[in-house]
């Protein structure tokens, strides 16, 4: 489902070189990641759907599991990027409060915003 609409947007599936560090990163309590490439660039994407009743602890443990999957990608392909992708109401309603975005921009979080209904991305954030 939603690889599929990464593709739209340029993104290739990216298993064989990556299934070893997905595999661990999983074991860190990964909700859904893959790995893909973009315009020649290895990405790893990790989806939240920010679906429970409070969007700060999600975020808590988002921005923890990001952190810790960061680490996992420096020690073992620092070439590929990591992005959290977030969907676009909450990006909008809880990612624009100024805390979460001190945050963000602090640990240096790559987001991709997306449309969970329409199943698209709706921005890449650097």
């Amino acid at each position: 489902m939603f690889l599929l609409t990464l593709r739209q947007f340029g993104l290739r599936p990216n298993c064989l070189s990556s299934f070893s560090i997905l595999l661990k990163l999983q074991d860190l309590g990964a909700e859904r990641i893959f790995a893909a490439e973009r315009n020649n660039e290895k990405i790893a994407v990790e989806v939240k759907s920010f679906l429970g009743p409070s969007a700060t602890t999600q975020f808590d443990a988002a921005l923890g599991q990001f952190l810790k999957y960061q680490l996992a990608l420096e020690d073992t392909e620092p070439d590929r990027l990591l992005y959290l992708a977030v969907p676009a109401d909450t990006y909008r309603d809880f990612f624009s409060l100024e805390l979460p975005r001190l945050l963000i921009q602090r640990y240096h979080v790559r987001l991709i915003v997306y449309d969970p209904e329409e199943e698209v991305i709706t921005q890449w954030q650097q």
